[in-house]
């Protein structure tokens, strides 16, 4: 209760209000937990508002679990939300991990983006995630040998890849067939049970991580790789059934044959966002700058606006609280003011957070994970 953390949490950044910081988050819980304080609108926005970027837990000087604290907050007021929201939300997170789901998500997107334009308000969740997907664009392969089937690694998908990074997907494989190594997909229902924690749903989410375990148990490759930044910083929490974890950038720098890939120049300005959910991985930070710098004469800038966060994190991403808007906003002014031509994040969650925020400022600024941009310097 030192109050610490207060400069470094982004929504305190943006609001100056005390019960959008995790000293008041935490009273918050504390006083709803012990029934001295009612449900309400004002207290679902704060707790909800929170980005759990965890930046206050990694300079806390007393260690406080603040993860667990606000996740228990969110769980206990889950009962207390209107019913159609929590509804939607409860199928939204279970559609996400199972193939079915994720095909009837693909598809019902343009439906409810038109419907949400239309002002059916129980839309908007789904029309946020069709805004921020990206179009498609096909990236030419890369000519290599056909690797032998010993040498396969496991490229972990999560619940939101097929949907929302396909290109990011097609850009692991490429890269990892072109060192010699065989992809394998993980199946559909692999989530790494972060937006269920977060969205108040424990259960669940211990259910996702017992899957996982059942899945990876069988499989024959050793190493499992990640794309997305937020997946890979649950994945490192959990029991991985023998297999080792790799940030897709770090595991790409070890292999010899890495060495050998000689991507073509880019003379361009390219403002780089690292995730919240790197922060606490100094090495993965170090692995991107490193792999960014294979490709000749790139202008390479990072941001600086003391906001460390997009705001996207938890659930932020489809159902954004003032705060977690006000936050996107200001990173879509700092792009604007950088005048770069192409913007690079490891976490889905954060580009398409971005996407939208430059969307609703009238900006044209293409955005991408730094993988997808190698790619694209060799095919």
């Amino acid at each position: 209760m030192c109050g610490l953390c207060l400069p470094h949490c982004p929504t305190y950044a943006v609001s100056q209000h005390e019960g959008e910081s995790p000293r008041g988050r935490i009273s918050l819980v504390k006083a709803f937990l012990e029934d001295q304080l009612d449900p309400s609108p004002a207290l679902n926005t704060h707790l909800q508002s929170c980005t759990t970027c965890l930046k206050c837990q990694q300079v806390c000087p007393a260690k406080v679990d603040f993860e667990s604290i606000i996740d228990a907050g969110r769980s206990a007021y889950r009962k207390h939300l209107p019913a159609i929201p929590r509804l939607l939300q409860t199928l939204l997170i279970h559609g996400l991990s199972n193939r079915i789901g994720q095909t009837l998500i693909k598809t019902s997107l343009p439906l409810a983006r038109r419907l949400n334009r239309s002002g059916y308000s129980a839309f908007s969740q789904l029309a946020r995630l069709a805004a921020s997907i990206p179009k498609a664009k096909k990236i030419a392969p890369i000519k290599t040998s056909v690797p032998p089937s010993d040498r396969s690694v496991l490229l972990f998908q999560g619940c939101s890849g097929r949907i929302m990074d396909q290109r990011t997907l097609d850009s692991a494989q490429l890269l990892i067939r072109a060192i010699g190594y065989k992809p394998r997909l993980s199946v559909a229902s692999d989530c790494c049970s972060a937006l269920a924690r977060h969205a108040g749903l424990p259960d669940y989410a211990k259910q996702q991580q017992q899957q996982l375990r059942q899945h990876w148990a069988t499989l024959p490759c050793r190493d499992v790789v990640s794309i997305a930044s937020g997946c890979g910083n649950q994945l490192d929490q959990l029991d991985r059934a023998g297999l080792k974890h790799w940030d897709i950038q770090q595991w790409l720098l070890a292999q010899d044959e890495f060495k050998t890939l000689k991507p073509r120049a880019l003379n361009k300005k390219v403002l780089l966002h690292i995730p919240c959910s790197l922060h606490a991985n100094p090495a993965a930070v170090a692995a991107m700058y490193q792999l960014l710098a294979k490709i000749p004469q790139l202008d390479l800038h990072e941001f600086n606006d003391n906001l460390h966060c997009c705001g996207a994190g938890g659930v932020q991403l489809l159902t954004p609280e003032t705060s977690n808007q006000a936050l996107a906003q200001r990173k879509a002014q700092t792009i604007a003011a950088a005048e770069a031509d192409l913007v690079l994040s490891a976490n889905v969650g954060c580009s398409s957070q971005l996407r939208m925020a430059l969307s609703a400022q009238d900006q044209q600024v293409e955005i991408m994970h730094p993988i997808e941009l190698l790619a694209r310097q060799l095919s």
